[in-house]
């Protein structure tokens, strides 16, 4: 039995697999001469981080989500106020699993 070959297209999604996919398409109409392709690379693969941040846990701000997703993003106001209310009563409860989530 012949193992089913993945789709080319497929491998866009991951940057190990552009290469190859890149390579088998013969794409040479695409080529573009990219100066700084090795440091473009490198910025994508290994960006700079520091460890040196703090996360400070807050209450959520309801009437800042409810704005953000109504007026700016036309979401339903009365699915967001309850998505809101479960998101406050969760936050009071502390964390404990994400089954509450889903």
């Amino acid at each position: 039995m012949q193992k089913k070959q993945k789709s080319p297209d497929k491998d866009w999604k991951t940057f190990s697999n552009w290469e190859r996919t890149y390579k088998s398409k013969n794409l040479k109409e695409l080529t573009i001469d990219i100066k700084y392709l090795a440091e473009i690379r490198d910025l994508f693969l290994h960006p700079d981080v520091t460890p040196d941040y703090e996360l400070k846990w807050r209450k959520p701000d309801a009437p800042a989500i409810t704005n953000f997703l109504c007026e700016w993003h036309d979401f339903s106001r009365e699915r967001v106020s309850k998505a809101v209310e479960r998101l406050l009563e969760a936050s009071d409860k502390g964390q404990k699993t994400l089954d509450k989530w889903f």
